[in-house]
């Protein structure tokens, strides 16, 4: 009598040698940031994608890199976050935007970051982007500037005021040089 797992794993592996490598599309980090109260903030490029409502987003084809910003509480025991926030929960109302400046030619694209849904990346800010250059040969310097929620956008009880603050957060600005997006571009067929 066969082993049905065994069956299962050589007809995967069958799978991988038929079909051949696939060429793969990653997210590029470009970096981790914990911001007060207990924000995590990562900062990305990830493959182009449609986004809908179309109108609002640049098309698929026109696009290089889907740039994003995930803003979620800390997961991590070491950061304190404000109690009851849930561990890695989305980080609603703020206001992120983007500079992405090519270091060769100088040209420069800014973008705002919107909400988005993915399946598997949960919620985040993104927003489709054409890089200015030769996003396959070019470095970049991407400045990201995050915003709290304008003033009496989100009402705060007496002891969020007392512990955190009169703000979700403050203003931050994170600039990276030298980013490469070549592992999240999506190769033309």
């Amino acid at each position: 009598m066969r082993n049905p797992l065994l069956t299962i794993l050589a007809v995967l592996v069958l799978l991988v040698v038929a079909v051949g490598p696939v060429a793969a599309q990653d997210e590029v980090i470009i970096e981790r940031e914990v911001i007060e109260p207990g924000i995590l903030l990562v900062f990305e490029g990830a493959p182009r994608d449609a986004i809908t409502p179309e109108g609002a987003h640049l098309a698929e084809e026109a696009t290089d890199v889907h740039l994003e910003l995930r803003a979620n509480w800390s997961r991590a025991d070491s950061v304190d976050v404000p109690r009851p926030a849930a561990r890695g929960g989305f980080v609603p109302y703020a206001r992120p935007f983007a500079k992405v400046e090519n270091q060769r030619t100088g040209q420069a694209t800014f973008v705002s970051l919107v909400p988005h849904a993915k399946v598997n990346s949960g919620l985040h800010y993104a927003r489709n982007v054409a890089l200015p250059g030769d996003p396959a040969e070019d470095a970049y310097t991407v400045t990201y500037t995050v915003k709290p929620p304008p003033a009496g956008t989100v009402s705060f009880h007496s002891n969020w005021r007392e512990q955190i603050g009169e703000r979700l957060f403050e203003r931050q600005t994170f600039r990276f040089e030298n980013v490469r997006f070549n592992e999240a571009l999506v190769a033309d067929s």
